[in-house]
């Protein structure tokens, strides 16, 4: 980790380097060929300079990670739905084509080192939150019915898209995301109005 190296001025420039370096290789080699050589030549240092800092391949990883793999801006609000989970799929699109975080998200989602897995654990449970937030959201604008779950709701509309987003080759059509939003909405609007219907009718037996 990073934890105690000077944040500004030499050291600075070269924790970024090499944390920067490591993000471009796991994309170019990807973990299992990923090594401390070739991110000292990418980022320009000894390897001992990487070495005294990140004593194993696992904390390198890690920082890089933290560094470079920012989720924050990943789950928009634009006041309807439908726009967001378009705007949601355009942004996580952008990440993965991005050789900063494409061999990230494919590493963690491979889980090839258990000493990542906490960090995995903690990034899919932060990112499962914003998606459930998205559908929170319209709930709240009563785009979607109370007693939606919103966290399986919108764990089914990136399952649905994801495994399409990492294959190398395939591609993911407007059509394909306008069609995985509708059943997905249609859906939830299915599942949750039954329960809705008999809170009115107990509302109404009560008045």
């Amino acid at each position: 980790m990073t934890a105690g190296i000077r944040t500004s001025g030499r050291a600075s420039r070269v924790v970024n380097d090499v944390l920067r370096a490591t993000c471009e290789e796991l994309d170019a080699r990807g973990y299992a060929d990923l090594t401390v050589e070739a991110v000292a030549a990418r980022a320009g240092v000894n390897k001992t300079t990487i070495y005294r800092r990140w004593p194993t391949k696992s904390e390198l990883i890690a920082s890089a990670i933290t560094q470079y793999f920012d989720q924050s801006q990943d789950f928009p609000d634009t006041g309807a739905l439908s726009s967001d989970l378009k705007q949601y799929v355009k942004l996580v699109t952008e990440r993965i084509r991005n050789p900063l975080s494409r061999g990230v998200i494919v590493t963690l989602n491979q889980g090839v080192d258990p000493a990542l897995a906490p960090l995995a654990m903690a990034l899919d449970a932060r990112a499962c939150e914003g998606r459930a937030d998205i559908i929170r959201r319209a709930v709240e604008r009563g785009e979607l019915p109370p007693g939606t779950d919103c966290a399986l709701v919108g764990e089914l509309f990136f399952a649905s898209l994801f495994k399409k987003l990492i294959t190398p080759g395939e591609k993911l059509s407007r059509r394909d995301i306008d069609t995985v939003i509708d059943i997905v909405i249609a859906g939830a609007k299915a599942v949750a109005l039954p329960e809705t219907a008999k809170r009115r009718v107990k509302a109404s037996e009560n008045t």
